[in-house]
């Protein structure tokens, strides 16, 4: 009796116990503190570097022989008066040169008219030459522009090189055109003479063939030169001595004069502008010497139209 009496407390003790355990548990919750929201890390996995392999040496591929270019075949140019080597080189784009070595027959200082001669192909303009100097602008003074008999124009003026730059075959554009200017006429020519020095004015003149309106109008520009220093130049100025002029009824004058040419030049260009009373040019006429030991000219220049009155002369000493 008493054994089964202390069998039962004993099993009474543990279910005490076991509730008190039970009812701890169910009133003490554990809280976990609020999440921070740390950034998750990565962790880097390992991974196995590559191996380095020794490159291949690349095969040399080698190029075919490159054929050789085309020789361009040199144009031929037609000496035209008052053109020099040095001026068709600056037309060209090319080198004196490469002019000269391609005309080894041609003597630079003394060209005929209406010879050819051979341009190198190449247009680029080589090192040791003068840079293209800025465009500028020369005036043209004067121009007169009359019909004559048979029906063409022929047109007279001043280029007047206003700077201090010595140029060389200067061109003049002159245009002529109707009143309603339906029909337009442009002719190019060069100076007269060589050489355009500073401060200094020279005539020129253009013929225009006929069938030309009978009313028109008229313009020029100048359209380029070449400049030089004094160390290139290869004409000279000249002064004329003992100008006589004789005027024939105002249609024509003849001009005498006497001249020293240098020894360092051979032939002698004279150029006679005729004006008329408003100081117009009627008439433009140059004569060239053929024999160096000749030291006087006479020549004859017409007028086109009107009377002339007074001639102005000027002169040069070519190579």
């Amino acid at each position: 009796m008493r054994k089964q009496l202390r069998k039962s407390l004993f099993i009474f003790v543990w279910l005490f116990i076991l509730t008190a355990l039970a009812a701890c548990v169910a009133n003490s919750r554990i809280e976990l503190p609020e999440s921070v929201n740390t950034p998750l890390i990565p962790t880097a996995s390992l991974t196995s570097s590559p191996t380095l392999r020794p490159s291949q040496t690349p095969t040399r591929v080698v190029s075919p022989t490159p054929l050789p270019s085309p020789t361009s075949t040199p144009r031929t140019h037609l000496v035209k008066l008052g053109e020099t080597l040095g001026g068709i080189a600056w037309t060209y784009g090319v080198s004196l040169d490469g002019i000269l070595t391609l005309n080894p027959d041609v003597n630079p200082n003394s060209m005929k008219v209406g010879i050819e001669i051979l341009i190198p192909a190449e247009t680029v303009t080589p090192g040791n030459e003068t840079p293209q100097p800025t465009p500028i602008n020369i005036p043209i003074q004067s121009l007169n522009c009359l019909s004559d008999s048979q029906d063409g124009i022929w047109c007279f003026g001043w280029l007047a090189n206003t700077t201090q730059q010595l140029m060389e075959s200067a061109l003049v554009t002159v245009n002529v055109a109707d009143l309603d200017a339906t029909q337009v006429f442009s002719e190019t020519t060069v100076l007269p003479l060589n050489l355009l020095l500073p401060d200094e004015s020279l005539p020129f003149a253009v013929y225009f063939e006929a069938p030309m309106p009978t009313e028109f109008q008229s313009s020029a520009q100048f359209n380029s030169s070449i400049p030089i220093d004094a160390d290139q130049i290869q004409s000279e100025r000249m002064s004329i001595k003992d100008v006589a002029v004789e005027l024939m009824d105002g249609s024509s004058a003849t001009i005498k004069g006497k001249y020293t040419i240098p020894a360092e030049f051979s032939q002698v260009w004279v150029v006679a502008a005729a004006l008329d009373q408003d100081g117009q040019i009627i008439g433009l006429r140059r004569w060239q010497s053929s024999d160096k030991a000749v030291n006087e000219f006479t020549m004859t220049v017409y007028a086109v139209r009107g009377k002339i009155e007074t001639v102005k002369v000027f002169a040069e000493a070519q190579p």
